[in-house]
């Protein structure tokens, strides 16, 4: 049998129905249909596919390029879910391909990244190619495979030079996942993410190449090298292992014995009772 909707109904991805059987004694037989919405993601600074209603419990298969890739999650779950780690770096230009059963889909890789985020004021700011429309989110993750709760959602353009700021103009709590997606208008698009964490009593925020921060800190780049930093006392100056000093043999002695009386001179002397 065929039903013909057309001149009647115009069937968009996400709608559904029913085909009932029904009895003269108004006992049905029901069998329910969707038209998939089918959405994937691609988070480049993880090298991770995620993907939302396609077809259930079939083969997820990732192509770069035009190249098949090795990925971790190889088939879909009951609801179409599939969330993938792919054996592959991603760069901003790359042409990623996903084929499901007998549905397939093809994004270019977006140049998108979150570079800061103050939770105090919501304010959440990044960088993208110039021009570009970026949709930042609030979401609250769900328990499940499920599509998270969106909390809050505000679209930006980013400027000439790529740059992009958002007020949200609320505190941004521990859990939250801050969502920034450059949609190909097509139900895909790059992502980036940074999820809001604490750990004690110290809030962090993981940003999306895993690197951890204290929350008033700005930027990776401000870490410190342990391979290169010293540690500065009020005693002494204290050379990381693997570094050199400049100072001679002669030199050092000489300064240790000085230390020395230093310290002679410097310790007080107990008073013994009478």
């Amino acid at each position: 049998w065929q039903a013909d909707f057309s001149g009647q109904y115009d069937l968009q991805p996400g709608a559904y129905g029913e085909v009932r059987i029904q009895t003269a004694d108004n006992l049905s037989t029901i069998e329910y249909w969707q038209v998939l919405d089918t959405e994937m993601f691609v988070y480049s600074q993880e090298n991770q596919i995620v993907g939302y209603d396609w077809e259930s419990n079939e083969e997820v298969e990732v192509f770069v390029n035009d190249q098949p890739v090795t990925h971790s999650v190889t088939q879909t779950d009951d609801s179409g879910y599939f969330n993938t780690m792919l054996d592959a770096v991603l760069q901003t230009g790359d042409t990623v391909k996903v084929n499901v059963g007998s549905m397939e889909s093809t994004l270019e890789v977006e140049s998108l990244i979150i570079t800061n985020v103050d939770y105090d004021t919501g304010v959440v700011g990044g960088e993208s190619a110039p021009q570009k429309e970026v949709e930042v989110q609030l979401l609250q993750p769900s328990e499940g495979n499920g599509l998270p709760t969106i909390l809050s959602q505000q679209v930006i353009e980013a400027d000439s030079n790529g740059d992009w700021i958002i007020d949200f103009d609320q505190t941004i709590a521990d859990g939250v996942e801050i969502v920034a997606t450059i949609s190909d208008g097509q139900g895909n698009g790059t992502r980036d993410l940074w999820v809001v964490k604490s750990v004690g009593s110290v809030q962090m925020e993981v940003l999306s190449n895993g690197i951890e921060l204290n929350k008033d800190e700005k930027s990776p780049d401000d870490a410190i090298d342990p391979e290169k930093s010293i540690e500065n006392t009020d005693e002494e100056l204290i050379l990381n292992e693997g570094e050199s000093s400049d100072k001679t043999e002669d030199e050092m002695e000489l300064e240790e014995e000085t230390d020395e009386g230093i310290a002679e001179e410097t310790v007080p002397i107990e008073e013994t009772a009478p």
